[in-house]
């Protein structure tokens, strides 16, 4: 325990490089070598009153969204009628769908919290919903198939980043089944994962190339979760293919490239990294997350905290 909290007051003082003598503090942190532990959210109960009261109202929240709307679009790709209007704003976008998947994990996580049968039900309901719009070949989204297929050629017109949305809904759906087990919602996610790896599987180096120059979120990531709960060698190459290789390799090598990079977008594809780590042994894949980790702390991070302007690092 002691060395637990020494660890945790080390890692507060290395965000802080500036602090007091600099030749006197010169706290270094490796972040290969920190005693970490992970709670899952069934083991955290919130005490404090503020808190309590704040999640009351993000559940509120959660309810007061009806599924049907948010479905809608996946209706209308597959043929399932769903009576319901779209959501407006992104919703009604080439960005579509994606806010689905952003609500299923917050469900999905809430209930883990909250054991509260309300949200359990909403989740089933739309697993149930979302089997029946789910395409034969495993295709599941709000948007057509086509924009993946522009994305490959380089053509962006008409199109923005489906990759990226397709991040949320796969994870979305990973979340339902590890935080609620219900094991049709990973059912739909390994055929959407297997759908996912008959483009992969014919992208040459050319085509990848072309792909990862569009923000894609972290389709590494969630193909890795994945993995652990199907163990399909098409998920695993799959997840392979979205590792950017072009950004891991100056990483790992101490070489920092972030000034200018897309912050949000930068960030999902290092935790991809960590967790192919964490599925493959591979250390080269933590040293990459570790360099990335050491470079936005001590060259940046603003001393009141933050790391980007206007979304890039600075």
């Amino acid at each position: 325990m002691f060395q637990k909290l020494i660890a945790f007051i080390l890692s507060i003082l290395s965000l802080f490089p500036f602090f007091g003598n600099k030749d006197l503090i010169n706290v270094r942190l490796d972040p290969l070598n920190v005693p970490l532990e992970e709670f899952g959210m069934q083991n955290v109960t919130l005490l404090d009153k503020y808190e309590q009261n704040a999640f009351a109202k993000e559940v509120q929240y959660l309810k007061s969204l009806e599924p049907d709307r948010l479905m809608r679009g996946f209706g209308d790709i597959s043929g399932r009628k769903i009576n319901a209007e779209k959501y407006g704003g992104w919703e009604t976008s080439a960005i579509q769908g994606h806010t689905l998947g952003h609500y299923l994990t917050a469900v999905s996580q809430a209930y883990a919290t909250s054991k509260d049968k309300e949200l359990k039900a909403i989740t089933d309901y739309m697993v149930t919903v979302l089997s029946q719009c789910q395409l034969k070949n495993g295709y599941l989204h709000a948007i057509p198939e086509s924009h993946y297929d522009k994305i490959e050629k380089g053509d962006t017109s008409d199109t923005w980043v489906p990759w990226y949305s397709m991040h949320k809904i796969l994870a979305g759906l990973i979340d339902v089944y590890a935080l609620t087990d219900n094991r049709d919602a990973l059912k739909i996610a390994s055929k959407l994962g297997d759908w996912v790896y008959s483009h992969t599987c014919q992208w040459t180096p050319e085509i990848q190339k072309t792909v990862l120059n569009v923000e894609y979120g972290g389709m590494n990531d969630c193909l890795y979760n994945l993995y652990k709960h199907t163990k399909s060698e098409k998920h695993l190459s799959a997840a392979h293919s979205f590792d950017e290789m072009s950004l891991f390799e100056p990483l790992y090598n101490g070489e920092d490239i972030l000034n200018g990079k897309h912050a949000n977008t930068t960030i999902p594809k290092i935790v991809g990294a960590i967790n192919r780590y964490n599925v493959t042994g591979e250390e080269y894949y933590l040293q990459v997350a570790a360099n990335f980790w050491q470079i936005v702390v001590e060259n940046h991070t603003y001393i009141t905290g933050g790391n980007k302007r206007m979304g890039a690092f600075w």
